[in-house]
């Protein structure tokens, strides 16, 4: 059943395109970590979890 949702994931994102990407993730990551010093803890981790997810090597709904 899996093997069919391989097929539907997405291509590596490349050059350019994929650094940006990376760099909008730091920044949110960064802006999670402020939160977290802050006390926002919940606000935080959101913007961690974002971070991770939309970074070049992010999450794909189907996995």
């Amino acid at each position: 059943m899996l093997g069919a949702f391989t097929e539907l994931a997405p291509l590596a994102v490349r050059g350019g395109a994929g650094f940006v990407l990376w760099i909008i993730a730091v920044i949110i990551g960064i802006w999670g970590l402020g939160m977290l010093f802050r006390g926002a803890v919940l606000a935080g981790i959101l913007l961690i979890v974002l971070a991770f997810a939309i970074g070049p090597g992010g999450w794909f709904i189907l996995d």
